[in-house]
């Protein structure tokens, strides 16, 4: 929304002072009063949060929900529509677009080095697949992207870990730093080739949230770079060491 020029009100999420613990929410259809302090002229959120309260929310203001699969330009059109700033809206999307090429350019490819996304978040490993945002991003930055299938992402057991064996690049959401240290901890992830190869790298809480959560033309500026900077790293074999 502050990408397109309108103004954000809401609750933000609860944040450890640990930036390594995970975030905390109050959930929108316990507390819809919350919303209702604000005098929004427009409500929007994920449709897996707000169905749950929309009849007591449309109450309140309009209301749109968006889906886990509506991709960022989706989401950002949408918006401006319902916000009428529609040209302010296709302008964002060109200045992303215009960041995406240039990332793009500049990597050049990795030498065709393939990436693949596994990220353990409390007992689950969590692959990506071919459908999700990430992954969708990284072609459209000219990356040989590997989903683990078609769908968006797989849970699997860590004992798996093994199904990111083709990686020569491997990237871990490290969401959940306790998990993640577990992880790195075990004798098959350790022995992946990118991990051997050092070239396997947990990505922080903020870029996580940046890259996977919340792309768009207010995180591009920052994500993208960022992005870049770990993936050319890893490509030159400068990802975490592992025992």
């Amino acid at each position: 929304m502050d990408g397109v020029g309108t103004s954000i009100v809401g609750r933000p999420r609860r944040l450890s002072a640990d930036r390594r613990a995970r975030p905390t929410y109050t959930l929108i259809w316990e507390e819809p009063e919350i919303i209702a302090r604000y005098s929004p002229d427009l409500i929007i959120g994920m449709k897996t949060y707000l169905e749950p309260a929309a009849e007591r929310l449309s109450q309140i203001a309009p209301v749109i929900a968006l889906d886990w699969t509506t991709s960022w330009r989706d989401g950002v059109a949408t918006v401006g529509q319902a916000a009428f700033v529609d040209e302010a809206a296709a302008a964002a999307i060109a200045r992303t677009d215009a960041l995406i090429s240039d990332t793009a350019a500049s990597l050049n490819g990795l030498g065709g080095k393939t990436i693949m996304i596994g990220s353990m978040y409390g007992d689950q490993l969590y692959v990506q697949g071919d459908a999700s945002a990430p992954g969708v991003l990284l072609r459209e930055l000219g990356l040989d992207y590997r989903g683990y299938n078609a769908e968006q992402m797989t849970a699997l057991s860590m004992e798996q870990a093994e199904v990111l064996a083709p990686a020569d690049i491997l990237l871990s959401l490290a969401s959940d730093q306790e998990a993640t240290t577990r992880l790195e901890n075990f004798a098959v992830f350790q022995n992946l080739p990118a991990v051997k190869a050092r070239a396997y790298a947990p990505v922080e809480l903020l870029l996580s949230n940046a890259f996977v959560d919340n792309f768009g033309p207010l995180s591009a500026p920052y994500a993208l770079p960022q992005l870049a900077e770990v993936l050319t790293g890893l490509a030159a074999g400068q990802g975490k060491q592992l025992p």
